[in-house]
């Protein structure tokens, strides 16, 4: 529509809504990843699957980074998934006293299915959109993927005094480019 008026939104409009937008996604989702699996998978386990997924093998450092755990959070986590068969550690190729994590195959199995389900309510909610709307939400999600990916890494403390990043991750199981 030529000569339209285009709403304006705020910076911290904008911020408040995509927040808010991810808060109920996280909700929804997070309720679906656990239920594929007997004893359930965390979140923070799914993220860790997924940087295994796109990786030959990752040291517990870049592990807790990538998830957002300090160093013994990510140290149980790995044990954990370990515990289960989903991952293995071994010693690094170039540094036998470093250790590697590895994704193995249950582990890529549970990822698959844990994503999935992730997704199945989320598709059931945008059906109710119309194929404009699809492409427009589609459209303005790929370009905040690309604007949050795009923005430095950066270290702050949590609550427990851990170190995590906070800027420039992209949701488990989503390339940079917002895609699977």
């Amino acid at each position: 529509m030529a000569g339209a008026r285009q709403k304006r939104v705020s910076g911290p409009e904008l911020a408040e809504r995509v927040v808010d937008a991810a808060l109920l996604v996280t909700r929804l989702v997070r309720g679906e990843v656990g239920r594929w699996w007997p004893a359930g998978l965390s979140v923070s386990q799914v993220r860790a699957l997924s940087l295994l997924a796109r990786s030959d093998g990752v040291s517990l450092a870049e592990l807790a980074e990538h998830v957002g755990l300090g160093a013994p959070g990510a140290s149980r986590l790995v044990e954990e998934l370990v515990q289960r068969r989903l991952v293995a550690r071994a010693p690094a190729p170039d540094d036998r006293r470093r250790l590697v994590i590895r994704l193995l195959p249950a582990g890529q199995e549970g990822l698959r299915s844990s994503i999935t389900a992730a997704r199945a309510p989320v598709v059931e909610r945008l059906a109710a959109l119309s194929a404009p709307e699809r492409v427009r939400l589609s459209e303005a999600m790929e370009k905040l993927t690309e604007v949050l990916a795009a923005q430095p890494t950066e270290a702050v403390a949590t609550p427990r005094g851990n170190r995590r990043t906070t800027a420039g991750r992209v949701p488990a199981g989503v390339g940079r480019s917002g895609r699977a």
